[in-house]
């Protein structure tokens, strides 16, 4: 049966972590950030951003992020590298709309030996409100579809691995 808490006093936005801790080492690299615009067909019948939209968000963030440090998706698909999400936690904290401009962060919390975990956040620049809180655990997998370690070029860019995962 799940622990049940008390929800957190009045003005404490202290939120906990779903998954893990989510901030990188203070001396780690700063977060990726990658801007887009909501677009009209991302948008539900309330007229706010439709929640799956947001995993979109965050897995384009996290492509880029790896292109810019030369991964990118042709690169592995031609090397049979496949990165899959193992693990998924979001938290919706305020709704974004129509010709919004966001911001989505991807911020490396963990490398382990064939996975990685990544914080994410999307902040809404125009009402100047974070939308969405989220971690996201993905697994390196080789030519044969089996866990495989974590590219030399990531560890490079983003830190030693921590314990094998």
């Amino acid at each position: 049966m799940p622990e049940i808490v008390d929800p957190p006093p009045e003005g404490d936005d202290q939120r906990k972590p779903l998954m893990g801790p989510w901030r990188a080492k203070p001396d780690g690299p700063t977060p990726f950030v990658w801007e887009l615009r909501v677009r009209s067909y991302e948008l539900d019948l309330l007229g706010h951003v439709n929640n799956a939209v947001y995993m979109n968000y965050l897995e384009a963030a996290r492509i880029e992020a790896m292109a810019s440090i030369g991964l990118s998706l042709e690169r592995l698909k031609k090397e049979g590298v496949h990165v899959v999400v193992a693990a998924a936690a979001l938290r919706y904290l305020a709704p974004s709309h129509l010709h919004d401009e966001l911001e989505v962060t991807v911020e490396v919390t963990r490398i382990g030996r064939t996975s990685v975990t990544v914080h994410q956040t999307v902040r809404n620049r125009t009402t100047d409100r974070q939308s969405v809180d989220a971690e996201i655990v993905g697994v390196f997998l080789g030519p044969d579809g089996k866990p495989m370690p974590v590219p030399p070029e990531f560890v490079k860019a983003f830190g030693s691995p921590d314990d094998a995962a």
